[in-house]
């Protein structure tokens, strides 16, 4: 189990790093199943943000890229662009999942293809479709835990004392 300092690094890593970042327990869901599988969370966070932002990239410019994504879910470029506008985490783990059902070889075929040659990002996503499972209820975990929180902070800020402190910290 990795400490809560590392999972940190992790989820800061892939918030500054990818522009069209997975919503925050996405964020706290990769970054918990990262350190969990025991990928070195700097490196696994900078992996995957390589990754998001390259896949994010592709979309953007039309790239050839798209095609190994579309190919392997077996959807149109145009349904693929809308589901990671949608619900990136949730269409990166169709994708791992249909990548597990390839063997070694296919697999190393669509991630070239798919622009995904890091080693880093090659390691992160061969643990993470090994552990899809994992993955997933890592993220069921991070969504429970982030809907908790979320209702305790708007407790907080709906306070008068909690607004000053916004109000402080916004004029700072």
């Amino acid at each position: 189990m990795q400490s809560s300092d590392q999972i940190a690094d992790a989820l800061m890593g892939l918030i500054n790093a990818s522009p069209r970042s997975p919503r925050k327990e996405e964020i706290l869901a990769i970054s918990s199943a990262v350190a969990s599988m025991g990928i070195e969370v700097e490196a696994g966070g900078t992996a995957l943000s390589q990754t998001f932002n390259g896949i994010t990239q592709a979309i953007g410019t039309g790239a050839d890229e798209v095609n190994a994504f579309t190919d392997t879910l077996n959807i149109s470029a145009a349904e693929f662009k809308e589901r990671w506008t949608r619900d990136a985490l949730g269409t990166f783990q169709a994708f791992l999942a249909e990548l597990a059902k390839l063997d070694q070889f296919e697999q190393a075929k669509v991630l070239e293809e798919a622009g995904i040659t890091g080693v880093r990002q090659l390691n992160a996503i061969k643990l993470m479709t090994q552990n899809l499972g994992f993955f997933g209820d890592q993220l069921t975990v991070a969504r429970d835990a982030a809907g908790a929180l979320d209702k305790e902070s708007q407790k907080f800020f709906d306070t008068t004392a909690g607004q000053w402190k916004v109000l402080q910290n916004n004029v700072r």
